[in-house]
């Protein structure tokens, strides 16, 4: 793809944490001209800070509520990436599309799994899966059909089905949730062998971009399923899938990032690094939590790095 492309980067803060938008202002305001940020209750009149109402495990709706703030006629594509994401110093507005090798209306996410191949690999990714009804709307009548929804993912090689345990893990980590109290986790033993109500994909939902050409279908679906009280991590996916032609993915198109096995997908250049429980510490403590060693030590390969916690650098 050509460089030159317009793009819009914007900020999901999943917390009310304003007080980092100076960092990222001087972070990736001489690389990216147009920056948006969506934080939660914040009270402020900077036209570039958007306030939400929505809870973080849903931010899907973060990005319908504040869609009226950064949607832009002149805009090619949006970037949407978490707060304390950060995205490798050498990319900007006119390389990043090339980077990642998007064609003009395809999409970008970390990777696409069907959700009902995780239902008892990861707790959360039961939100909001087993039902359609709603007393206050009907999210059919907003949404493609399911089976055509099917179609579309099958087309894209992911074959949804009904969710059930694979192997004898599946089975000891869904035993081990509950007994934390994750109640909504033991649902899935009440609903072996159902089919769901709607095809769901699941991901990792904290950078993604979004072709300007489905931008205003991909924030209807982000919305809906919002409301369907749906965890982010599949209605962000879901939505992107049902709303693009089609989409990149950094693992190879069914691998999911939790995953120890997954590869990535062919023709990827950059990788981003997802840091879990004290890998956190592993990654921030020999850097002494310096923002500059970090920015000057960041490896060129990486697209990213997440989380970094800005509030804890200096």
């Amino acid at each position: 793809m050509p460089d030159g492309h317009k793009l819009q980067l914007v900020f999901i803060f999943n917390h009310r944490f304003e007080q980092n938008i100076p960092r990222l202002e001087s972070f990736y305001g001489e690389r990216f001209s147009r920056r948006k940020y969506i934080v939660p209750f914040v009270r402020t009149g900077q036209p570039d800070v958007i306030p939400v109402y929505e809870n973080g495990p849903t931010f899907s709706g973060h990005i319908a509520q504040a869609a009226h703030g950064y949607l832009d006629g002149e805009v090619s594509h949006y970037v949407f990436l978490a707060d304390d994401l950060i995205l490798n110093p050498g990319l900007n507005e006119t390389n990043l599309l090339s980077t990642l090798a998007l064609r003009e209306s395809e999409g970008y996410i970390k990777c696409l799994s069907p959700a009902d191949e995780w239902a008892y690999k990861w707790a959360n990714s039961v939100r909001g899966f087993y039902s359609m009804a709603d007393p206050g709307f009907d999210p059919r009548a907003e949404l493609p059909a399911a089976q055509q929804a099917k179609e579309k993912f099958a087309a894209m090689g992911l074959a949804t089905g009904v969710p059930r345990p694979r192997s004898l893990g599946d089975i000891r980590y869904t035993l081990w949730s509950v007994r934390l109290g994750l109640v909504r986790f033991a649902q899935g033993f009440v609903v072996m062998g159902r089919q769901p109500k709607y095809p769901l994909l699941a991901g990792y939902s904290d950078f993604i971009v979004v072709p300007a050409v489905s931008i205003e279908r991909f924030v209807h679906y982000c919305g809906v399923f919002a409301a369907m009280n749906m965890f982010a991590e599949l209605a962000v996916p879901t939505a992107l899938a049902l709303a693009c032609d089609s989409v990149r993915t950094e693992l190879r198109m069914g691998d999911f990032f939790t995953d120890p096995s997954a590869l990535p997908a062919a023709g990827i250049r950059m990788r981003g690094k997802e840091l879990w429980n004290e890998e956190i510490a592993e990654f921030s403590e020999p850097l002494a939590y310096s923002w500059k060693r970090l920015i000057d030590t960041f490896p060129p390969d990486r697209l990213y790095v997440h989380p970094v916690k800005l509030s804890k650098w200096n």
